[in-house]
């Protein structure tokens, strides 16, 4: 489970994204144990904030790990209650000193690109030809949403790639 420890409690908010649409839904006081399986999910945000979908007190709503901008005080900490179905074992992997922290999504979305180009995986390009000749095999590509000698998963990156 976890363990509130900022003295300000933890921000229970809607989303994943810490914007305008994301709603205060309330905030979980100090000291407040979340048992494991009201811990449901741990994931990055596109800033790079650790963030865990948590139920409290019949609420689901994302906290953070830490509070952001300059020292990252914790906000919480992984607990354990003695059985190995609690144990939240894989909390190394998502500690705030493992992940960068960035402050915008385009500066996520920069470090990501440097790193994919960096790698193979770039090399697409010379797998499969990106060009496309006219609006009807745009519109016919768009209507299959899937790019000849693409996965699903490829070919939908492509295309959301094309909408930012």
């Amino acid at each position: 489970g976890l363990r509130i420890v900022f003295e300000n409690g933890a921000v229970l908010r809607s989303d994943l994204e810490i914007n305008d649409s994301s709603r205060n839904l309330g905030t979980i006081p100090q000291n407040t144990i979340i048992p494991r399986r009201n811990v449901l999910e741990c994931r990055v945000n596109s800033c790079g904030v650790v963030r865990y979908r948590v139920k409290y007190e019949d609420v689901e709503g994302y906290i953070s790990a830490t509070i952001r901008g300059g020292n990252e005080e914790p906000i919480l900490h992984p607990v354990e209650s003695g059985t190995a179905t609690d144990k939240f074992e894989d909390f190394d992997d998502f500690r705030a000193d493992s992940v960068t922290s960035f402050d915008t999504p385009y500066e996520c979305a920069i470090s990501w690109y440097n790193s994919w180009k960096s790698g193979d995986d770039h090399k697409l390009e010379e797998r499969v030809s990106l060009e496309v000749n006219g609006i009807e095999e745009f519109m016919e590509m768009v209507s299959n949403s899937r790019i000849d000698g693409l996965s699903q998963l490829a070919s939908d990156s492509l295309l959301e790639i094309g909408r930012a």
